[in-house]
């Protein structure tokens, strides 16, 4: 079951990449490190405009390639997860007429209703990526 997510997820990503080009991706996000007291839901983050929290427009298709990557090769954990992540950071793929968000928290990747394990190269790759 979750290969077959997995695979209809990776031919997703595949097709879209074909045939709608990611023009940008819109990223914010705040530490992965720091521990927080309470969750910091879906609602809250997109809400939060405090200073620690950093955004960035990746625009060069040689970065965006590298995100599309790297996603692509994360573990599916879950296909069906109903419960809060911790956000840490959201990532917006525009493409030239829709865009997909993607939730991360420290350990775990939401997308739609599938969720990842998250990796540290991904992690990286948001907070190095300029």
């Amino acid at each position: 079951m979750k290969k077959n997510i997995l695979l209809v997820i990776l031919i997703f990503v595949s097709i879209c990449a074909k045939s709608q080009t990611i023009n940008h991706i819109n990223i914010k996000y705040w530490s992965f490190d720091v521990f927080t007291p309470v969750t910091i839901s879906i609602e809250k983050f997109d809400k939060m405009k405090f200073d620690f929290i950093r955004y960035k427009n990746i625009c060069e298709q040689d970065s965006v390639l590298m995100f599309v990557q790297e996603i692509n090769k994360l573990k599916l954990i879950d296909s069906c997860y109903k419960k809060n992540i911790d956000v840490r950071a959201k990532l917006e793929l525009f493409y030239n007429n829709k865009c997909n968000i993607i939730y991360l928290s420290s350990s775990i990747v939401l997308i739609g209703n599938n969720v990842f394990e998250n990796t540290d190269k991904l992690k990286r790759l948001i907070i190095d990526c300029k």
